[in-house]
């Protein structure tokens, strides 16, 4: 992807002109909004993926996690077709179950927008209202959570590592 960030970058060094007028270079516009939104959906899908590693990494048990996400992982296993799906909570089945319906969830993504990721990130990570926390400038980290122990290494937490060195 990068590789085409930079082509797009180079082709418009190259067909813009330094005098006045248009230069009709809107389709290069284009290209950089779209690579733009590739780039801002990917990262996100990669920003879920992650956090329910950590989720898992981190808790002992589902009940540790966010009510939004328990919620989540019981209805995944409820609403299976297959009858033995119970069965697979064993143990630590939980975090097999969350890590792919994280990942299966996030796959089918296809439009980076609030409407769309909000309530994605509140029901498979406990995140509330996602986009609130998008802003230009600094980012705070005033939303960091805890939940059960996990002070601040939740979803929210992992993001407030991640955006401090974005």
């Amino acid at each position: 992807m990068l590789v085409d960030v930079d082509r797009i970058i180079k082709s418009h060094g190259q067909l813009n002109h330094q005098g006045m007028g248009r230069r009709g270079l809107g389709h290069i516009t284009r290209s950089g909004v779209l690579m733009l939104c590739a780039a801002w959906e990917l990262y996100l899908e990669e920003l879920a993926v992650e956090c329910a590693r950590i989720f898992i990494k981190r808790i002992d048990s589902p009940g540790q996690l966010p009510l939004p996400v328990q919620k989540e992982i019981s209805k995944v296993v409820r609403d299976s077709k297959h009858e033995l799906k119970p069965l697979e909570l064993a143990g630590n089945g939980w975090a097999t179950i969350l890590q792919n319906h994280v990942g299966q969830s996030v796959s089918i993504l296809n439009t980076p927008k609030s409407n769309n990721l909000d309530p994605l990130f509140k029901r498979l990570l406990g995140v509330e209202k996602l986009s609130s926390f998008w802003s230009k400038g600094e980012f705070s980290g005033a939303y960091c959570t805890t939940y059960s122990g996990l002070n601040c290494t939740t979803c929210s937490g992992a993001m407030c590592t991640r955006h401090s060195g974005a």
